[in-house]
């Protein structure tokens, strides 16, 4: 570290004087001068950096979230090495304009109205003429029927509410009366009721739910629309009922689902923020947090979300410490901690890397250079969106083949990015946004080469992320949980919808379905047949295949 001498730092304090160099030795003006260069140097390195700072913001605050096409084709070839088997003895000349192909506007398909409308209902109102019109005016003989004209158009019901009155009859015995022994009374069958002295319905809760969690619509728009429909019922009351149906029914069906998730061997992890507003112990604006968790290649989808109150590494190493396998997530340092651990009881855990995340580094450090496309900022991306490619064709291979592949192909590409990666790192300034690219996937190489050694893992957390993403858009319209008890519940039925979907189902009618069972028995064997890959669901569950 530079410091600066006395003499210099009273120069700058009172830099409106003017410095006498005549008064000053040779050796004095050397030194100034290396200061003023050593400044200059280390306010132009801060300069630059605020401003890949600003221009990152603006790119994430105004700038397409996509990070796909960032390059064009011609680009990424360029710039990519070049393969051997792809590019040794090419000698073909670039066709002319006159045998470049010119492609034709796309015609729509046949059939494509059919298509998106056959699996719904059909009403059909036929238009006829009467008696009296199918008499020809001109001639006054009887028309016949020639053809007939068809039009389709989809109709929408509204949603209707109703109270659905359930009266149980209850008979006595007038003999047992008169004798004076105990009346005999003897009570109708009648279902039991979702939650007791409530006026919730399993359709109505399993409603609510999928407003909120499935489409994102806050209990106090819920609140209104409930109202103009004629029904005054509070957002606390609404809240109660989610609140309290999670943890009589829905809760088991979650652990179950647990259960499921950690016997693979195979799981993606990620984790985003959460404002949690009465929390004891805690202030309001502190950050809680809601970690996402799902299963690998498996034939029972599963996808399990968990509140705590903070983003410390125990709470994953907590609630995995049952789990042995591989454990896909991004570079936070939080999963560093349970994956070095190799003592654990149920095995070890071996971390997986991201490519995504590494691919994404080098997209912000282009966002950050403004208009120009730095050429090692994009031969960054040019790797990694070669290695996407290859994914992409070997996606449908079964995982012996497709290990094989990235065995041939990707490894060699792998080898030549980090080759290149180790030289680049000692010409990249500190702290710019091209030598974070560059840093994060050096400091990641263990864990972005580890996807070649099975064939059942993926090049990136892509899947964690997509389970975690309804999740984020929910809270961007109901911003934040009143209590730790909502945000708990939060979990849990995000949980159940995000697995109902990732088997098929549709999530309203599978929470009426199993709401409806479970208010009437929820014994282990019910709760098995419920679960969201379950054999045992009807077909009203489930969504039409194509």
């Amino acid at each position: 570290v530079f410091v600066f001498p006395s003499w210099y730092n009273i120069c700058m304090e009172n830099s409106r004087k003017k410095t006498d160099l005549s008064a000053m030795s040779r050796k004095e003006i050397e030194e100034l001068a290396v200061a003023l260069m050593d400044r200059n140097e280390a306010l132009s390195a801060e300069n630059s950096w605020l401003i890949e700072q600003i221009k990152v913001s603006k790119k994430k605050m105004f700038g397409q979230s996509s990070e796909s096409g960032i390059l064009a084709e011609e680009e990424q070839l360029s710039m990519l090495m070049n393969e051997p088997e792809t590019f040794s003895g090419s000698d073909t000349a670039e066709p002319g304009l006159e045998e470049a192909r010119i492609c034709a506007p796309r015609k729509k398909r046949k059939g494509d109205k059919k298509a998106k409308i056959r699996h719904l209902p059909v009403k059909q109102t036929d238009y006829i003429l009467s008696e009296e019109d199918r008499i020809c005016k001109r001639c006054g003989n009887v028309l016949h029927e020639m053809k007939k004209e068809v039009r389709d158009e989809i109709t929408y019901v509204p949603p209707k509410f109703y109270v659905k009155r359930s009266v149980r009859h209850i008979y006595a015995c007038r003999s047992c009366d008169t004798d004076g022994t105990k009346g005999t009374i003897v009570r109708a069958d009648a279902p039991f009721p979702l939650l007791p002295n409530s006026l919730a319905s399993p359709s109505l809760v399993a409603h609510i739910i999928d407003a909120k969690y499935v489409n994102a619509l806050p209990l106090y728009r819920q609140e209104q629309d409930l109202l103009r429909n004629g029904m005054r019922l509070s957002r606390q009351t609404l809240s109660n009922w989610v609140i309290k149906s999670t943890q009589r029914y829905l809760i088991k069906i979650y652990g179950k689902m647990k259960e499921q998730l950690i016997a693979g061997d195979i799981l993606h992890a990620d984790e985003t923020e959460l404002e949690v507003l009465s929390e004891p112990g805690r202030e309001a604006k502190q950050k809680s947090y809601m970690w996402v968790y799902r299963n690998g290649n498996g034939a029972k989808d599963c996808v399990i979300y968990e509140y705590t109150p903070g983003r410390s590494g125990r709470y994953p190493e907590k609630f995995l410490e049952e789990f042995s396998g591989y454990l896909q997530t991004d570079g936070y340092s939080g999963y560093g901690s349970i994956c070095r651990d190799d003592d654990r009881r149920a095995g070890p855990i071996i971390s997986v890397g991201c490519l995504a995340h590494a691919r994404r580094k080098f997209t912000d450090a282009l966002a950050a250079s403004g208009g120009s496309r730095p050429p090692n900022i994009c031969k960054g991306i040019s790797f990694c969106d070669e290695l996407f490619r290859i994914e992409k064709e070997c996606r449908d291979m079964d995982p012996e083949e497709r290990k094989a592949v990235r065995g041939c192909r990707e490894k060699a590409i792998l080898d030549a990015y980090f080759e290149w990666l180790k030289k680049l790192s000692s010409e990249t300034l500190p702290k710019s946004m091209l030598s974070q690219a560059v840093n994060y996937s050096l400091n990641q190489e263990q864990q972005l080469r580890r996807y070649l050694e099975d064939g059942r893992l993926e090049i990136s957390n892509n899947a964690a992320e997509r389970a975690i993403k309804p999740f984020v858009i929910g809270r961007k319209n109901w911003l934040f949980s009143n209590t730790p008890k909502g945000a708990e519940a939060s979990a849990v039925i995000y949980s159940i919808v995000e697995t109902a979907k990732a088997n098929g189902l549709k999530p309203f009618e599978y929470l009426t379905h199993v709401l409806e069972v479970m208010s009437q028995d929820s014994s282990e064997d019910i709760v098995e047949s419920l679960m969201p890959w379950s054999e045992d669901l009807p077909d009203s569950c489930r969504c039409q295949k194509e």
